[in-house]
């Protein structure tokens, strides 16, 4: 393993305790929380054949992938409008994207040609983007079920 594996891991293993810790610190309404879980898009250009159709479609995939992102976080801004945590979880998720992007970043360097690189650079991108939303998505049962302890005392 490279050694940015192992600060990935370690990132992201913080990055995951940090935001548990602070959904499940909070009172909200169980019923603003998505309800579907999001689409992962694992072969989602496998009918591309040139350079220009991998670009294409990477670039959809990134754009589906960035929606979904928005719309679960935006639903996690919803909970915490009016708590201290809005702004903690404003920087974890602009920490997240600054991470994202130099992270893809630095695996495309690797490439010499320019549409290699930027179709690898996006295929991360969405990978990563896909990848939160999942984490975000699954907070759902943690933040409910707290929420039912916290209605109940």
């Amino acid at each position: 393993m490279f050694r940015y594996d192992y600060v990935m891991i370690f990132n992201s293993q913080i990055l995951l305790l940090s935001l548990i810790a602070l959904f499940l610190s909070f009172p909200v309404a169980a019923d603003t929380l998505p309800a579907e879980k999001p689409p992962l898009f694992t072969n989602f250009c496998e009918k591309a054949i040139t350079p220009a159709d991998h670009q294409s479609c990477t670039q959809k995939r990134f754009e589906n992938a960035e929606l979904t992102l928005k719309r679960q976080f935006q639903s996690f801004l919803i909970f915490l409008k009016d708590t201290p945590h809005f702004q903690e979880i404003k920087n974890a998720q602009n920490s997240w994207m600054d991470y994202r992007n130099k992270e893809c970043s630095f695996e495309a360097s690797f490439f010499e040609e320019e549409i290699t690189k930027r179709t690898l650079e996006l295929s991360c991108r969405s990978r990563l983007t896909e990848a939160r939303a999942l984490v975000l998505y699954n907070f759902i049962p943690r933040v409910r079920t707290q929420l039912q302890q916290k209605s109940m005392n």
